[in-house]
């Protein structure tokens, strides 16, 4: 699964004004696995894992995570529940209709997670200047579809296409040839 760190400023509104909660180190990265992250909690010491949830990671029940992530999928349009290592890679994902959902589910897998999410508030311009240094310059040059948002992507001298606008070509060359 695909990480990244980002540049962009830190998340800027947090619950219960607990911004003595974490150090700046472990902020996480505006993007994990194509998604979008809204909410973010390292687990402390005083956050118990409940054991609620069956997680099978390869066959094998997953423990507890050290990182939790809320974050919203563009292409699905589900909320995910992300388990993370330390290094904010998922392990797990559960999907949720509202952010809601997730934190609320959250709670019930973490006891005592709810005092110390982090939201992260970024800007629709910045959710697409995220994305695009997620997906390094892979933007389709005639729509600007990013591949979270299509089914692919094709590359040749230095431009990308999606399958959307490749439906759509083939549809315009084929109607110009029956006229």
């Amino acid at each position: 699964m695909r990480t990244i760190t980002s540049v962009a400023r830190p998340a800027r509104l947090r619950f219960a004004e607990r911004q003595d909660v974490m150090p700046k180190n472990e902020e996480a990265p505006p993007v994990i696995d194509s998604s979008l992250v809204r909410a973010f909690a390292p687990v402390q010491p005083d956050v118990a894992f409940t054991g609620k949830q069956c997680v099978i990671v390869g066959g094998v029940e997953a423990g507890p995570a050290s990182r939790v992530v809320v974050a919203f999928n563009q292409r699905s349009g589900a909320y995910l529940l992300l388990l993370c290592n330390d290094s904010w890679e998922s392990f797990a994902a559960a999907a949720f209709t509202t952010i809601e959902e997730a934190l609320r589910e959250a709670e019930l897998w973490y006891d005592g997670i709810s005092k110390y999410w982090v939201l992260t508030n970024y800007s629709v311009e910045e959710d697409r200047q995220h994305l695009e240094a997620y997906f390094d310059g892979e933007v389709c040059s005639f729509c600007g579809a990013l591949p979270n948002q299509v089914n692919s992507m094709f590359e040749g001298n230095g431009a990308w296409i999606c399958d959307k606008c490749v439906v759509e070509f083939a549809g315009s060359f084929s109607e110009n040839k029956d006229n």
